[in-house]
């Protein structure tokens, strides 16, 4: 993650000013700019001082640890840089290798959406993980 992950955009709409914040990185490897997949961290609200981050990697970089480390640095950033309070992450029921990698990072499974996301045209049930800063700080200190 070489480029600067967040870019502004204003907008005026009846009247009202929008500030826009979104983050979406090309993920590639150390080691050549190979394009490995897309890592993002959308913000919400200012006052509740949260986002939602999701990943997308190419399926023959799977089971390498890079989708792991792609998302360690996204925390990282989101709670250490932004001061973030609480990160979300979703992913499909059958997805089995985002539901480990979110557990694997310290993410709590939180609950269970119905048909909350299209897959391939079919809306398919999601689970609703979340982190907090609180349970960062212990992952980081441990």
């Amino acid at each position: 993650m070489r480029h600067s992950p967040f870019t502004c955009c204003e907008r005026s709409f009846a009247g009202c000013e929008i500030l826009w914040l979104a983050s979406i990185l090309a993920v590639e490897r150390a080691s050549s700019p190979e394009f490995v997949g897309l890592i993002a961290l959308n913000l919400g609200k200012v006052n509740f001082k949260n986002a939602e981050g999701w990943h997308k990697f190419l399926p023959s970089y799977w089971g390498q640890g890079l989708t792991t480390e792609a998302l360690n640095a996204l925390l990282n950033y989101g709670f250490d840089y932004l001061q973030l309070h609480r990160i979300e992450a979703g992913c499909a029921v059958e997805n089995v290798g985002s539901t480990r990698v979110l557990k694997k990072v310290g993410m709590i499974l939180e609950g269970r959406k119905r048909r909350g996301s299209p897959v391939r045209g079919t809306w398919v049930n999601n689970y609703l993980f979340a982190i907090l800063d609180t349970d960062w700080a212990t992952i980081r200190e441990g």
